[in-house]
Order: C-alpha cells, then structure tokens, then sequence
C-alpha cells in the first residue's frame, strides 16, 4: 500500500470511530417525531410535536429540526416538543431537505431554496409535470424527490439545482412519502409508503422491501443518535467552493462557544489551516496559498466534546 493510501486509510478509519453516528427520525401522521431502526423493523416515540395542523416533512439541518406545515417552515426543540415559527414563506411544501450548509430544499409543485440566515427564498424551477408526494433528499449535492404524476403514478426524481434539470431515476411504491439517505451506506436511500420500508440502490436504482409494519411516516430525515446535544457539535457542511462566485466560498460554522479550536489537514495529514471558535476558512493555506480541490478532514476540539469529518473543497 502506497505512504498517502495508507495515510487515507488511516485518517478515513480514525473519523469513521469518532464521528458522531447517524440515526433516522420520522414525523408520524399523528405528529410524533420517532425514531427507526432499519436493522430491527422498529420506531420509538421520542417526542411530539403538535402544531395545531398538519406537518408534511421533517428535516435535520446545523444542529437544528424543523419541519414543514402546509405553507411554513417551523422548529421543533427536541427537548420539549415546543414548536417555534422560522418562516411563513407561502408556498406549498411537501417535500423538505438541509443540503448541510444552511439550506433548506422545499418541494411542492415546484422546487426551491430557502436560506436560513438571510430568511431568503429562492425559485429553482417547476417539476411539471410531476409533483412531490412527500420527501426531499439531498446526496453530494443532488436532489432525489418521491413524487407523482396525473396517472398516478409513484417515482424518485433525480434533480441537478445549477443549472436546473431533472429526470425520472426510477419507479417506487405508490403512496411513497418519506426518503432518507442511509446512514450506513452512502449509495442507498431508504423511502416509506404508509406501512413499509424499502431500500433503494442509487447505483442501478433497484428498489427492495426492508421492513413490514412501519406504519404512518410521511416525512424522513438523518440526524445524530442523540437530538439534543450541543449545537457546536452537530452537523457540519461537508462541501464548499472557494472559486469567488460568492456561493459558498468558505467553509464557515458559527459554533455557538467561544472555547475551541478547529485542525484541518489534507489527505497527507499535513495541516493547512488552523482557528480559534468560531472559524471562517477560505481554502487557503497558512501561506495564502489556494490549497488545491480534493478531500479535506477537520477536527474540531471545544468545551462541548470533539467531531471529526471529511470536507470537500472544489473549485
């Protein structure tokens, strides 16, 4: 094995312990937020979350919950339950998904881009003759979508956002609402109808039953086994790209604490970048040098505990 493969490996196996694992939480057709096992066919009732009406999607994104109502985003505290008004954007939202860098994708008739900090929303284009049944997913930067058509018929879109396209990936289940990316395998999704859930392969598309008795999910989403912990800790942006588009051009996280320290290195493990909380990097090196595109790793030391995680620079 070749020094930087070995340096990859070892760097890659290192984050895999120490990263933060994922779990899938689900909203319930009686408004309870819970939790699935995939491997156990089974859901617990973590919390309720009841609004007043009803909630279509759910999704995790920089450490916070928020789920979609029939025309505004909301966030649930998952301590209590209690429910907080983020946006009454007057759309109509089915579908809902964090990309990891403080977007909130929201499918309905058509698609969109809501930026929470800015409380901005931003039309990327119809999905006619399509619409969504239900569910978002946002995988390396590609949208997958459960929608139907007037024939009724049930299928995933794959949708590129810049420029705007999308096409059918393949056929799923009728009454498909929920999709949730895998947290064990990166090339699997994982979708529900109202009593079932089904597996599906992002490489050939096939579509294989998981679990029987998974009953009521209208909306999935990924986030840490534990939804409580501290911001500072939660999910970080795994992408940017420092190319002076004023698109996502530093990798920035405002962790909430000012006590801290964040390392990034490349695959070498030679370090490039060094910062007190909270950090803004612009990709370059301690010697204003562009570091070149490819696979970053950080590792973020504060008073809350320590993550690590693969970030990817592209230009």
């Amino acid at each position: 094995m070749k020094l930087p493969t070995l340096i990859l490996f070892l760097i890659t196996f290192v984050l895999s312990v120490v990263t933060h694992a994922q779990a899938i939480y689900g909203i319930t057709d009686d408004k309870n937020v819970v939790k699935i096992s995939a491997d156990a066919c089974s859901s617990e009732v973590i919390l309720n979350a009841d609004p007043g009406t009803l909630i279509s999607d759910i999704a995790w994104e920089q450490g916070v919950l928020y789920f979609s109502l029939s025309s505004s985003i909301c966030s649930i505290n998952p301590e209590n339950g209690s429910v907080e008004l983020v946006s009454a954007i007057m759309l109509d939202i089915n579908g809902l998904a964090g990309d990891e860098n403080g977007h909130l994708y929201i499918a309905g008739s058509q698609l969109s881009k809501y930026t929470i900090s800015t409380n901005t929303l931003e039309v990327i284009g119809s999905l006619y003759p399509y619409y969504t049944s239900g569910d978002v997913e946002y995988v390396n930067g590609i949208l997958y979508i459960t929608a139907h058509d007037t024939g009724g018929g049930s299928y995933l879109l794959k949708v590129q956002t810049n420029p705007f396209s999308f096409s059918v990936f393949t056929s799923i289940p009728n009454s498909s609402y929920g999709l949730v990316k895998s947290p064990q395998n990166p090339q699997e999704l994982y979708v529900t109808d109202l009593g079932n859930l089904y597996s599906i392969n992002l490489s050939n598309g096939f579509v294989l039953p998981v679990c029987e008795a998974i009953f009521g999910i209208y909306g999935l989403t990924s986030g840490p086994e534990d939804l409580t912990q501290p911001k500072d800790i939660a999910e970080f942006p795994n992408i940017f790209s420092p190319n002076g588009d004023q698109k996502n051009d530093s990798f920035t996280y405002d962790t909430g604490t000012k006590e801290g320290s964040i390392t990034i290195v490349n695959r070498w493990g030679n370090r490039v970048f060094y910062s007190d909380l909270p950090f803004s990097w612009d990709g370059k090196n301690a010697d204003g040098q562009e570091c070149v595109e490819g696979v970053y790793y950080y590792i973020l030391d504060s008073e809350s505990g320590s993550k690590s995680g693969m970030l990817h620079l592209l230009r």
